[in-house]
């Protein structure tokens, strides 16, 4: 859910984010396209992969994205734009290492059994 409304508000502020980043308006909105659709598989994904596997999945994909927007956030000429860049990539690498922790708990709670 929290993927389809960031990619939802991103498309609707297009413009501004376009102007705020230095990216085409079509480089934003494919983005946030690209990010609702990551929404959908990961709905997917917790319907049919196992727990560990959509994990993981989900954690490098967060990995991947936190370091996209790390760099976008370089292009952005205005010091609040940078800073709220590098809060997004915070947060999506916070999502990253809360699903490492609940890798090794899984791994931890199946080596008891």
């Amino acid at each position: 859910m929290y993927c389809l409304l960031v990619g939802a508000t991103i498309a609707a502020t297009a413009p501004a984010v376009s102007t705020a980043t230095g990216l085409p308006p079509g480089v934003v909105i494919a983005g946030a396209v690209a990010v609702m659709l990551w929404a959908a598989a990961v709905a997917v994904m917790e319907r049919h992969l196992p727990i560990r596997l959509a994990l993981r999945v989900v954690m490098v994909a967060n990995l991947a994205a936190a370091t996209l927007i790390v760099s976008v956030s370089a292009l952005g000429a205005a010091l609040l734009v940078v800073v709220s860049l590098l809060a997004i990539a915070a947060d999506v690498g916070g999502f990253a290492l809360s699903q490492y922790v609940a890798l090794r708990r899984i791994a931890r709670a199946g080596a008891a059994r």
